[in-house]
């Protein structure tokens, strides 16, 4: 339900393709973490998930049933757990709510539930699968190949804790993914070396063929990374490469993804392969406890 929602709309939702990814977090998993806002007829009005890895409350609302009580009664029911699990741990809490940066409406409302801009924001980037796709590059000694499913999520979670220099990934969360009934093995590409050591990663999301007008599918990049030490050898590049044939394949006419504001380099790489910057998601910050 909560994804039927984002994709019927993904003009407005911050999270459409990748929403899977989020939804399969170990907080969006827990049912005192989500709420829904359903009419009398059982359709589902409106969503929120507190994600605890990220500290942000992610939202959607189906446009025709806005109204500024649903979205203050949201942002309302998502302090109050905030502030409780604050309280519960005892130690102060920052949480984020996200909006796109010429969102007025959703802006106010965020501002009126106590939250300030932080300064930073997700660059929302896109680019066309009808243009060229340059050949794949994979340095010598390393090859491409999709996870070889459960059998190697220890081997992706120790890669992507490092790649991110976080804890915030667990084999359950991953686990999770593979099971979600959107997951699509092909998407999910992974590099290794001579020794099959996993050293890069990049996991890409695509909606249903007929989640948008004449079947067009959209992709999403959610997350790619390089384990430190073999950065700055073109395997990210080589990766995104594959990963646009292969979603171009499976009729995804374009690709998105999320880039940091303060990472230049992050959104140097992608703008290198072709991405544009669409609009900025701008992070709202209020501290708990």
């Amino acid at each position: 339900m909560m994804y039927d929602l984002a994709i019927a709309f993904p003009n407005i939702a911050l999270h459409a393709a990748d929403l899977p990814w989020r939804l399969a977090s170990p907080s969006a998993l827990n049912p005192e973490h989500t709420q829904l806002w359903e009419s009398s007829d059982g359709t589902v009005l409106a969503w929120a998930v507190l994600q605890f890895p990220w500290h942000c409350l992610d939202y959607e609302i189906r446009p025709n049933d806005y109204s500024v009580e649903l979205e203050a009664s949201i942002l309302d029911w998502g302090v109050t757990r905030v502030n409780a699990e604050a309280l519960r741990r005892g130690n102060p809490l920052p949480f984020y709510v996200s909006a796109r940066h010429d969102d007025a409406t959703r802006i106010a409302a965020i501002q009126q539930a106590g939250f300030a801009f932080d300064g930073w924001s997700y660059v929302h980037m896109v680019r066309s699968l009808g243009t060229s796709i340059p050949d794949t590059q994979v340095p010598k000694g390393f090859h491409i190949r999709p996870l070889a499913a459960e059998g190697e999520i220890e081997n992706y979670v120790a890669a992507h804790q490092a790649a991110f220099d976080s804890t915030n990934m667990t084999a359950a969360w991953r686990q999770a993914t593979l099971r979600d009934p959107h997951y699509v093995p092909d998407l999910d590409l992974v590099a290794v070396g001579p020794d099959d050591a996993l050293v890069a990663f990049c996991v890409c999301w695509i909606t249903p063929p007929l989640a948008y007008p004449n079947g067009a599918r959209v992709a999403q990049i959610e997350p790619l990374g390089v384990v430190p030490e073999y950065q700055r050898m073109g395997l990210g590049h080589a990766l995104l490469m594959e990963v646009f044939r292969r979603a171009r394949n499976m009729g995804a006419q374009r690709i998105e993804v999320d880039a940091e504001s303060y990472n230049e380099a992050s959104q140097g790489t992608y703008t290198s392969v072709g991405f544009q910057p669409v609009f900025e998601a701008r992070f709202y910050l209020h501290r708990f406890g």
